[in-house]
């Protein structure tokens, strides 16, 4: 795993869930962490980690490049952005509606490629920026084929992550952490690196 000392992740959706885990989880290991939400003030991260906590909405055009900002200025660097926010809406041929499904592009799809590409000088310049993007199974899963909206914004999120990993940012094999309290979900941090 890339040792913490100095480093700074970005975690957004960190106010709760599996963003709040990965929080936890990233604090325990000596991560400097910028936590971003809708209401930054439902942040609370007890401990001994430096933490910055921001606004961010997904679906604001200004927010990500405010949050990267306010993390530069206060750590001067960004190793890691954690993509966690996210929304689910059923969204099918006979059911659902338009606006719901331009909320899952805008909160899922558009938000995130924002904040990626107001890191991504940061992330850059620190030789061994990481980008991880939280998505959920649920929608094939749960939800599955009788929910072609989120199938089909499911197959564009892949696309992109394949982009991030084919990339400088995911040169070597990531590890699964233990996300405990944060249910059964097993996703690779994305901050290990083998042999470093």
């Amino acid at each position: 795993m890339l040792k913490p000392e100095g480093r700074v992740i970005m975690v957004s959706g960190a106010n709760r869930g599996i963003g709040r885990a990965i929080a936890n989880k990233l604090a325990e290991e000596g991560y400097q962490l910028s936590l971003g939400a809708r209401n930054p003030g439902d942040i609370s991260m007890p401990g001994k980690t430096e933490v910055l906590t921001h606004q961010w909405e997904a679906t604001s055009t200004t927010d990500s490049a405010d949050w990267v900002n306010a993390t530069l200025e206060k750590f001067g660097r960004i190793d890691g952005v954690v993509l966690n926010a996210g929304v689910i809406y059923r969204v099918g041929l006979e059911d659902g509606s338009e606006e719901e499904l331009d909320k899952m592009w805008a909160v899922n799809f558009k938000g995130p490629l924002r904040l990626v590409r107001a890191a991504l000088p940061s992330l850059k310049s620190s030789g061994h920026g990481r980008v991880v993007n939280i998505v959920s199974l649920s929608g094939v899963r749960v939800m599955g084929a009788a929910n072609p909206g989120v199938l089909r914004l499911q197959a564009c999120i892949n696309g992109v992550n394949a982009c991030y990993s084919a990339g400088w940012l995911a040169k070597r094999t990531t590890r699964n952490i233990d996300l405990s309290g944060a249910g059964r979900h097993r996703h690779g941090s994305g901050l290990s690196d083998a042999g470093r």
